[in-house]
């Protein structure tokens, strides 16, 4: 995700933004097949707390990522950097 994000405020032109929502989209799915498949294993407690804290630090992410893409779809490359 974060290469996704790199190749997104770097692209130079719209075939490379839409090459780098492509691959995000693709690591989203992957990322979420993955997330799927590992909540079923969670058997304690302590795994419990600790999927709780990564999925709202993921959700947080998430939020800035999409914050990034309207930047980028928007052309304020500069400010998606900061």
């Amino acid at each position: 995700m974060r290469l996704g994000d790199f190749q997104l405020v770097s692209a130079v032109d719209a075939p490379e933004v839409q090459q780098a929502e492509k691959d995000i989209v693709h690591a989203s799915a992957e990322l979420a097949k993955s997330e799927s498949e590992y909540a079923k294993l969670i058997s304690s407690p302590e795994e419990k707390t600790l999927w709780e804290a990564f999925k709202q630090d993921w959700s947080a992410y998430m939020a800035e990522h999409q914050e990034i893409l309207s930047q980028v779809k928007a052309g304020q490359t500069d400010a998606a950097k900061s």
